[in-house]
């Protein structure tokens, strides 16, 4: 296994690109794109400690319950590693405001996701948010 963002400019842009469409899918509540960029073994802990699968978060997505009022993400170099299959983790800063059931929350967050190539395309499989201001 190699190390270096040696998966090619291609690999990095789609990750970025794909890294983006995770806060504007999160802001809209669009279930059908976690469908797709989740995978069904999903991990996912979030900034209060709590873990969830896909099907948690889809749910949670859902709900009226639930809601940004901003969410703004800005996404660093992935780091590809080749391999079979391929992974990558990707980390993004997230600026967030909303409401998660009763709770309000507001701040700066770190995401740290970890991907594997499927059958040509990047699935998350392990998704860690931490609340860093």
């Amino acid at each position: 296994m190699q190390n270096g963002n040696n998966g090619g400019a291609a690999e990095r842009g789609a990750l970025i690109t794909l890294n983006e469409k995770f806060g504007k899918a999160e802001k809209a509540r669009d279930t059908a794109f976690f469908e797709e960029a989740l995978s069904d073994d999903l991990i996912f802990r979030r900034a209060n400690g709590l873990i969830v699968t896909k099907q948690i978060f889809l749910a949670d997505l859902k709900s009226p319950d639930n809601n940004f009022d901003r969410l703004d993400a800005e996404v660093e170099e992935p780091t590809v590693y080749d391999g079979a299959p391929a992974t990558a983790l990707v980390s993004v800063r997230v600026r967030a405001k909303g409401k998660r059931c009763t709770t309000e929350f507001n701040g700066l967050f770190r995401n740290t996701r970890f991907f594997v190539k499927e059958n040509d395309r990047w699935r998350c499989v392990f998704w860690f948010n931490t609340k860093i201001e």
